[in-house]
C-alpha cells in the first residue's frame, strides 16, 4: 500500500502560514531563498519583503517590545497587536523562548533614523538596546523642543548608535526645527 500525499492541502497549508507572516503566498518566500533565508532577516533580505510582510514584522517587534515592558506572555501581547504568535515567534526568533516569554535582548535587525550631525541619518542596528537608545533620544529632543529644557538631552551627551554620535547641541537641535528638518510624524513613519 503506497502512501499518497495531498499536495493541493499541503499547499494551501504553506500559503496559509505565509499570509500569518505577512507574504502573499508561500512562493513570496521561496523566491527569496525560502523560509530559512527569510529567517535569517539579512538586510538585503529585508530590503525585498513586500510592505505587508514589513508591517507584520513592525507589528512583532512592538510585540516584543510590549512584551518586555508589561511582562506579559507572548499570546496576549499577540492577540492585543492583531498578530499570530506563529507570525511573532517566525519574526524574532530566539528573542521568544518556547514558554513564550521574551527575552531581555535580542540582535534582530531594525532600521531606524536618527538625529546626528545636525540631519536626520537612516541606520540599521542589530538590537532592541542600540533601538531603545535610538527611540528615547528622539523622545528627549521632542520633549527638549517643546519645554526649552536642556536637562532631557544630557542623558544623551557622548552616546552613539550605530557609530553616530546623536546630536544635543540646542541650538543646532533648534535651527533643525525651524527649517523643517524635524519632521517626527515623518521620522517615526520610517522607522523599522
Amino acid at each position: 500500500m503506497t502512501n499518497t500525499r495531498d499536495h493541493g492541502s499541503e499547499y494551501q497549508r504553506r500559503d496559509a502560514r505565509a499570509q500569518e507572516l505577512g507574504f502573499r503566498n508561500y512562493y513570496e518566500i521561496r523566491k527569496r531563498g525560502g523560509v530559512q533565508e527569510v529567517a535569517k532577516q539579512s538586510g538585503s533580505i529585508l530590503a525585498s519583503l513586500p510592505e505587508s510582510a514589513r508591517r507584520t514584522r513592525q507589528a512583532v517587534l512592538e510585540v516584543l517590545s510590549v512584551m518586555r515592558r508589561e511582562r506579559i506572555p507572548l499570546a496576549r501581547a499577540a492577540r492585543r497587536a492583531g498578530v499570530s504568535p506563529t507570525a511573532v515567534r517566525f519574526w524574532a526568533g530566539d528573542a521568544v523562548d518556547p514558554k513564550g516569554v521574551a527575552a531581555p535582548s535580542d540582535r534582530l535587525l531594525r532600521h531606524l533614523l536618527i538625529i546626528s550631525h545636525g540631519q536626520t541619518t537612516p541606520v540599521s542596528v542589530r538590537g532592541n538596546r542600540q533601538a531603545a537608545l535610538a527611540s528615547a533620544h528622539l523622545q528627549a529632543v521632542s520633549k527638549f523642543l517643546e519645554t526649552g529644557e536642556v536637562r532631557h538631552l544630557a542623558p544623551f551627551e557622548g552616546k552613539k548608535v550605530a557609530r553616530h554620535l546623536l546630536e544635543t547641541d540646542p541650538d543646532v537641535l533648534e535651527s533643525m526645527a525651524l527649517s523643517g528638518g524635524l519632521q517626527f510624524e515623518d521620522i517615526y513613519s520610517l522607522v523599522g
